[in-house]
């Protein structure tokens, strides 16, 4: 007799299930639709979505894309979103609040110099994601929110109009249309902004008003840097042409920080030689506290002395690795922030 063949079949038991930690990956605005992207990794089942202490409303969820209601101002229209399921809640994702003014004016020769036709002032917001990005997601295409609006100023007969947003995608009788593209891998900003009435404006009888702005850019620490042009009037003075300025709310820097009126930028200087980094001052800024981080933001030294008229500081970076960074001075009268090579 053959012995029995046995055959032995161990069933094991799963051990604790771990719940998945939703990711963000991706946050975009559409400012027409007052809704919120967000793009990664959440699971199947509906949790809730954050910015700051605002829950919003979820318009659709699936395990890559989350559809939120998102508030055209207030609390809520920017800041740290976060995903919350059950158990897990996900990492931060800053949707930045860009607020721009750009000005633009038009000109006539008579008299022997230029003269005044028409002021044109755009009060710009958009938001976006400017985190890290992922190849060609590099450029992301957007319009004005619904708060912004248009100002036009006639210098000869002293007529103004004022006028509100409008749906890029829709065509009205008056309102202001302004979209751009922001380029996250060179950190530039291109507008296009428009500005169209209902009735023929000024001595001029403009119906309409546009202007491409110039590429400008911006860094990830709030900071936008414009541009400002002039034209040449009567008698050799100078008069503003075009301008553009502005600031960022909410950026994903650790310091999450705006510029409030920082000295001119002939007043700080910045030397480096081999081991260290050189801050001279031509005005006095009184206790300053300099903070040196890393491009991704992560901060690298920490001082506070007192920086007078003529005075200078050394940061000795002999130990920090060759790298893109920022040196950022938090001062009396503002915050001033310069990019270097550490």
């Amino acid at each position: 007799m053959k012995p029995a063949l046995i055959i032995l079949l161990f069933l094991t038991t799963p051990g604790p299930l771990v719940a998945q930690q939703p990711t963000i990956t991706k946050l975009v605005a559409d400012e027409a639709k007052s809704l919120l992207q967000i793009r990664g990794q959440f699971g199947t089942v509906t949790g809730s979505v954050l910015i700051a202490d605002t829950t919003l409303d979820v318009v659709s969820w699936s395990d890559s894309l989350i559809v939120c209601n998102l508030p055209d101002s207030g609390r809520g229209a920017g800041g740290n979103v976060t995903v919350k399921t059950q158990d897990a809640i996900s990492n931060e994702r800053f949707l930045s609040v860009f607020k721009l003014d750009v000005f633009h004016s038009d000109w006539y020769f008579a008299n022997g110099g230029n003269n005044p036709k028409g002021y044109f002032s755009w009060s710009i917001a958009f938001r976006a994601d400017i985190g890290s990005y992922l190849g060609s997601d590099s450029l992301q295409v957007f319009e004005a929110s619904k708060v912004s609006y248009g100002s036009a100023l006639d210098p000869i007969t002293s007529e103004s109009r004022k006028v509100n947003w409008e749906d890029t995608a829709a065509h009205q009788t008056s309102g202001i249309a302004v979209s751009g593209v922001l380029n996250k891998y060179s950190r530039t900003i291109k507008l296009i902004a428009g500005m169209q009435f209902d009735n023929p404006f000024g001595a001029a009888h403009y119906s309409s008003s546009g202007y491409a702005t110039k590429p400008f850019t911006y860094d990830t620490l709030g900071n936008i840097f414009g541009y400002w042009d002039f034209i040449t009037i009567g008698g050799g003075m100078q008069a503003d042409q075009n301008y553009v300025s502005g600031k960022i709310l909410f950026p994903p820097s650790m310091i999450n920080t705006v510029v409030v009126s920082p000295p001119k930028d002939d007043q700080i200087r910045l030397t480096r030689d081999r081991h260290s980094i050189k801050i001279h001052s031509s005005c006095d800024l009184g206790k300053t506290t300099i903070l040196l981080y890393s491009v991704n933001g992560t901060l690298l030294s920490h001082d506070i002395v007192n920086l007078a008229v003529g005075g200078e500081y050394t940061i000795d970076v002999k130990s920090i690795s060759a790298q893109e960074g920022f040196v950022v001075l938090q001062t009396e009268k503002g915050l001033i922030c310069r990019k270097i090579i550490l």
